[in-house]
């Protein structure tokens, strides 16, 4: 059976032959013979030829006989095809849960928001129910579902709970952030997404914003303010340091920065000031200009520089310059200056003033005989005398004097017409030079202290000592000591009294002596080592000496030739005291420490090892000095003894001069064993 609504698929011929034969008293059913057809009639006389005189109901009839579907309306239960071609319809039954609107089935679940089936009235649409809400809704008007995890419609944030943290009732609170489904919640402000909140920035939230604030010294990265409101989710920047930035209108770019709170003060190197300004610093808010540094000396403003009338130098260090005048040249700065240090802002003196060209006593050397000069980087002149004047200034006499500006120079005086010893040559004549004068002393006379009559070229400051007589001198270059004195100009004669010679002649004068010639001073004849002394006069030997023979002997260590005259001992080894009578005769009275006389010899005590006076001899005995004892110590060997003065010792004292007693050995006894203990 081919039901209403299923498209009949047509059979192969045999088998409609064996139909058609089958219900051939049944033409009326040929409309199962063709497709959406609801009435047909069979054609010919075997039934192979059917037509379709109606079509089923949404289906329009063709010339053809056969049945082609209408216009689709799916909301139609029930319409007719019309119009050209039967493309329109007209529909005369919605379907369930739609309503007629012109002719038009509109679903009843437009009525109302998030509604996917509803229930109205077919006819108008009123009174619509929602039957199947969209996901997330619910009840007759689809209104959001709270809570369900789910965010729709109205709500904000959805947690699955009517009260969480940030979200209640599903709407999100004041501060809060949420997201996803079901909602995760935050507070704004502890959020480290740069979208939500504000990472490395002070956080002040509000409705689903948030005003961030950059740190003292920072500022908004790629703004110019150090805090920024934004609705979330709009990217919060960070911040940046203002110290960093090379914006002019944030930093400070070639200076140095201190940033505050949306501020910085912006600081010049040393040497440079902020432009168009009078200071080294400025303190500016953001987004104000800084205009950069300047170089101070560089600069045309006089409350900067120095300006350039005879300036040599402009030095600035840090706000400071310090602005010096050229060579002969000075500035008034309340006193007379070469430079002042001038703070920014103050105008800076010019170098008005020249040296040594005013005519004026308190710049100038005047009162004659006197020359001005400069002084290099000093706020002074210099004042020098003419050739054989000085001046007294300062509790000194000079030449040259360095005089400052605004104090008048002294004048310059003649040095030969100073009575003072340490200006000209009272007494003596005088010559003057350049700081100098040569002081000449009067025939027969020289210069105190020397041995010239001529003191040359004594400088200021220096004593002229004065002139005395020549034979007044008891210098040896200059005048007779211990001799009779004749002088004459720049020159002396010198006699020896009687008895005495000229050291180092033949003779008893000597005469013509210049002065700086050595006297070489007078000798008593018969210096030799008599026992008495001799009135005998000075006679010469055979090589030209003066000598005096000696009354009868000669002093201890000496011998008298046949000529009267003392010749030394032959010295005795290690002897301190000798006496002779001949070069053959020598005979030591006392030898020195240590030593002892023997013979004519000083024998070392205990080294001789054969002199019994000075030595331990005898064998198995050692010797020991006592040289201020004037003796020795003789020590017997291990097992030995001695007999001495009637008593037994093994060591005894010995007088020098006395030999000592032999060492003997000690019985033995008949120990069972030898030993090494003492006798």
């Amino acid at each position: 059976k081919i039901g209403s609504g299923i498209k009949p698929v047509l059979a192969p011929p045999h088998l409609i032959h064996i139909f058609i034969i089958q219900f051939s008293t049944n033409f009326s059913e040929c409309h199962h013979l063709i497709p959406y057809c609801a009435l047909a009639t069979c054609g010919g006389t075997d039934g192979f030829n059917p037509q379709c005189t109606k079509c089923q109901n949404k289906f329009y009839h063709l010339n053809s006989g056969t049945c082609s579907p209408c216009a689709n309306n799916p909301y139609c239960e029930v319409y007719t095809c019309t119009g050209n071609g039967y493309m329109d319809i007209v529909c005369s039954e919605c379907s369930a849960n739609y309503y007629d609107s012109s002719g038009e089935c509109i679903p009843c679940a437009s009525k109302i928001t998030n509604c996917t089936v509803a229930t109205c009235d077919l006819a108008t649409g009123d009174n619509a129910k929602c039957v199947t809400c969209e996901e997330g809704f619910s009840n007759d008007n689809c209104d959001p579902t709270c809570p369900d995890g789910l965010v729709k419609g109205s709500e904000t944030c959805d947690t699955n709970s009517t009260s969480h943290p940030g979200c209640v009732d599903c709407q999100i609170q004041t501060n809060y952030h949420c997201y996803g489904s079901p909602s995760i919640c935050e507070f704004i402000c502890n959020s480290s997404e740069a979208i939500i909140g504000c990472p490395s920035a002070s956080c002040d939230a509000g409705e689903g914003t948030r005003t961030c604030t950059c740190s003292s010294g920072y500022y908004v990265t790629d703004t110019t303010n150090t805090s920024v409101s934004l609705a979330i989710p709009n990217m919060f920047n960070g911040c940046s340091a203002i110290c960093e930035s090379n914006e002019d209108s944030i930093g400070c770019p070639g200076a140095f920065c201190d940033a505050g709170e949306g501020t910085r003060t912006c600081t010049c190197s040393s040497g440079y000031y902020v432009t168009d300004t009078t200071n080294t610093s400025v303190s500016l808010a953001i987004p104000n200009v800084f205009n950069g540094c300047s170089q101070i000396c560089e600069s045309s403003n006089l409350d900067v520089s120095c300006g350039t009338t005879n300036l040599k130098s402009c030095v600035a260090v840090m706000g400071i310059r310090t602005c010096t005048c050229e060579t002969n040249y000075y500035l008034l700065d309340g006193d007379p200056k070469l430079s002042v240090d001038i703070a920014l802002g103050n105008a800076a003196p010019a170098c008005s003033y020249q040296m040594c060209s005013s005519g004026i006593a308190d710049s100038d050397c005047l009162g004659g005989n006197v020359t001005c000069s400069n002084i290099d980087n000093q706020l002074s002149r210099k004042c020098t005398c003419d050739s054989g004047y000085f001046v007294e200034w300062q509790d000194s006499l000079n030449t040259v004097v360095d005089v400052e500006i605004g104090t008048t120079n002294p004048t310059c005086q003649p040095i030969c017409n100073s009575s003072d010893v340490n200006v000209g040559c009272p007494g003596a004549d005088c010559v003057a030079g350049i700081g100098k004068r040569t002081c000449t002393c009067p025939s027969q006379y020289y210069v105190n202290g020397t041995v010239s009559s001529v003191a040359t070229d004594l400088a200021l400051n220096t004593t002229f000592v004065g002139c005395d007589h020549i034979c007044n001198s008891q210098d040896a270059k200059v005048g007779c000591p211990e001799a009779n004195c004749e002088a004459e100009e720049g020159r002396r004669t010198c006699v020896c009294p009687i008895q005495y010679y000229v050291s180092g002649t033949t003779s008893t004068n000597i005469t013509g002596l210049v002065l700086g010639t050595t006297f070489p001073g007078c000798t008593l004849c018969a210096t030799q080592p008599c026992a008495v002394s001799s009135t005998r006069p000075c006679v010469m030997d055979e090589e030209e000496k003066f000598f005096m023979a000696c009354e009868d002997e000669c002093y201890t260590q000496f011998h008298m030739d046949s000529n009267g005259i003392c010749k030394p001992c032959t010295p005795i080894s290690n002897c301190s005291n000798v006496i002779c009578s001949n070069d053959d005769d020598q005979i030591c009275l006392e030898c020195d420490n240590g030593y002892f006389p023997v013979d004519k010899e000083c024998i070392e005590i205990c080294s001789s090892n054969t002199t019994a006076e000075v030595d331990c001899l005898g064998g198995n005995v050692s010797c020991t000095a006592l040289p201020s004892e004037d003796a020795r110590t003789c020590s017997c060997d291990f097992g030995y003894f001695l007999d001495w003065q009637e008593q037994l010792a093994t060591s005894v004292n010995v007088s020098l001069g006395t030999a000592n007693p032999t060492c003997q050995k000690w019985a033995p006894q008949a120990c069972v064993e030898s030993t090494t203990k003492p006798c």
